[in-house]
Order: C-alpha cells, then sequence, then structure tokens
C-alpha cells in the first residue's frame, strides 16, 4: 500500500493556515480510520495496526510529542 494514499484517505484533510483544524487526538483517529480497512483492500484490525504505525510518523502528530 503506498502511504502517500493512506495518507490522503484518513488524515490528508482538515489543514488550514498551517494548523491543523480538527483537534482530534491520534488514538481517537486510529479507531475511526480502522473502519474503513476494507476499503484499502485488509481488515479492519490489520487497518487498526497499520494506523498506530504510520500516524506517530505524521507531522500531525508527530509535531505534538515535543
Amino acid at each position: 500500500m503506498e502511504v502517500a494514499h493512506l495518507t490522503m484517505v484518513i488524515g490528508g484533510y482538515g489543514y488550514e493556515n498551517g494548523e491543523f483544524i480538527d483537534k482530534v487526538a491520534m488514538e481517537e483517529y486510529v479507531e475511526m480510520c480502522s473502519q474503513f480497512g476494507s476499503q484499502m483492500g485488509m481488515t479492519n484490525e490489520e487497518m487498526r495496526e497499520h494506523c498506530k504505525k504510520l500516524f506517530p510518523t505524521l507531522k500531525r502528530w508527530k509535531d505534538n510529542k515535543k
């Protein structure tokens, strides 16, 4: 699976004026996105595990660890 594609599908929206609009916790977003596993060709549990690995590397949550 292409990471850029997955990012746009599940996390590429809600960015305006240099900041993310939605103030959602990463764990909450993982659960929300895991419901769409079949759209990405995997089970919802596989999607959940993939998101748990991917999301901490995204600017949205990586910058919040400062």
